[in-house]
Formats: C-alpha cells, structure tokens, sequence
C-alpha cells in the first residue's frame, strides 16, 4: 500500500546552494519501502539567517545540510550530539520537540569505512583542507593513526587541533610520499575534472584509497583495479553516510546495506 502525504506527514529536507535529486531520491525510495509516512525534498537556500526560523515555523522533522552551511549552521543549534561535537560541523539536524539537535553523519560513514574495509593503517595521506576532510581526520584520530600527512593548494589547517606527529606538506610533496592509506578529498576525479590526484607513477604508493569525487568511472578507480589497491569510491562513502541519516530520520529503523542498495539501486 503507498502512502501519501497528508496532515501527519514528517517532512524532511536539504539546504544547499546548489540542490540535487540524490538525496530525495535515496530517502523517499526507503520510506516508500518501509511505508513510512514521511517525506524529503531538496531546498535552495542562499544564506543561513532565516534557517532555524524555517525549520521551526514549517516543523520540519528533520533536515540534511550541504556545503557552505556545514560550519555555520552549527551555531544555530540546540544540542550537538558527540559526533557533531568532536568535528564541529553539522550534516545532519532532528527536530525533537522544537530543539534542533545536530549530527555528524560524514564522522559515522568515515568510522564504518576505516574499521570495516581497511585494515592495519599506520600511515595516512589526507589531500584536501574542507569540512569532510576535517571530518575524516578526526576520524584517524579516534583510530590512534598517528603518521598523518596533509596536503592541500592553501595549507590552511585553522581550527583543526592537529597533533605534533602530523606534518603539513605542501602540494608538489604528495607526490613523495608512501603510505598505507591516501583520502582525497578534493574535487579532483570528479567527471567534470577527470584528472588523478597525483602523477600517476606514484598511486602504487598506497594500499588503500578512500576517493570522495563521485564518479565510478574515473581514471583513479580503473588504475586501482589495475593495480590490485584497496579502492573505496565516493559513492559508496556517500551511501553510507545517507544510510545513516536515514536511521536517524526514521527513529532508529534497521536496513541492511545490501537492502538498502537494492531498494535505492545505483
């Protein structure tokens, strides 16, 4: 039986600049299956002033925040749940009772990917400066990683807390560097700029590879195949973090991934 909106419908949305279908359509596919009356729709939004006033006035269930928001909406906050706390960026907000209370899903997703798809880390190197990078930091450091190299155009590490065994290397120098982990983080592989993050004679460098750009056909994933490397793309980091957000829009409800998959497909 399909369910359609009415006056006890949860409503869910997104704030970004730039809105896309990916999450509606991720969200609206597992509420369907699971005939939830709830519904998500994406929202241009052009500046964060009136936010907290939207979400409150149109008792919005909950929302999901894109980029430039992730840091400043974080102030507008109720209470901030751990994962919100240790990364100071928010991706994720509940409305529970007219308190917004913000979540980190990007930290949940980049847990889940180190402790279950790569083992034995001891080195890393994290290409990229912004907030998922920042997130995925905290990330190896709840994981003990203590050999972390970071490279990006601007060197601008401001507010990121990093440790005295972390070192800050400037952009030729990745391609120097060997390590059983690279996370770009950067929009380099995206289609509109299929390019690798490095000189290609140094991606065997590396055991693992965590590419965030969502492209599944992009040079870096076919060189991995080729070179028999750990390759984990950034749709499948994006569908975990989603996976996550919907646990928290639907109170908790538990899908497999492999459900998951299968009800939203590619």
């Amino acid at each position: 039986m399909k369910v359609f909106p009415n006056n006890k419908t949860k409503v869910f949305m997104s704030v970004s600049k730039f809105p896309g279908n990916t999450g509606s359509n991720f969200h609206n596919s597992l509420f369907n299956y699971l005939k939830l009356n709830s519904l998500y729709f994406p929202l241009k939004l052009n500046n964060e002033k009136n936010f907290k006033k939207i979400i409150l006035d149109l008792n919005i269930a909950g929302c999901s925040v894109s980029m430039p928001f992730k840091k400043t909406i974080f102030k507008f906050l109720d209470k901030h749940h751990i994962t919100c706390k240790i990364t100071k960026n928010v991706n994720t907000i509940i409305n529970k009772k007219h308190k917004l209370i913000g979540y980190n899903t990007d930290f949940m997703a980049s847990n889940q990917i180190l402790k279950l798809k790569i083992k034995k880390i001891r080195s890393c190197l994290l290409l990229g400066n912004g907030s998922v990078a920042k997130t995925i930091y905290k990330s190896l450091k709840l994981k003990k990683i203590k050999n972390i190299s970071l490279s990006s155009r601007s060197k601008d590490y401001k507010g990121w807390g990093l440790d005295l065994n972390d070192s800050i290397i400037s952009w030729k120098k990745r391609n120097s560097i060997n390590a059983d982990l690279l996370i770009n983080a950067t929009p380099i592989g995206m289609i509109i700029n299929d390019r690798l993050p490095m000189k290609t004679k140094n991606v065997k460098n590396f055991k693992n590879i965590i590419d965030l750009p969502i492209n599944d056909e992009n040079k870096l994933k076919k060189m991995c195949k080729k070179l028999n490397i750990n390759y984990i793309s950034g749709h499948e980091f994006a569908f975990i973090q989603a996976l996550e957000q919907f646990k928290l829009y639907s109170n908790g409800k538990k899908i497999s991934y492999k459900l998951a998959k299968k009800i939203v497909g590619k």
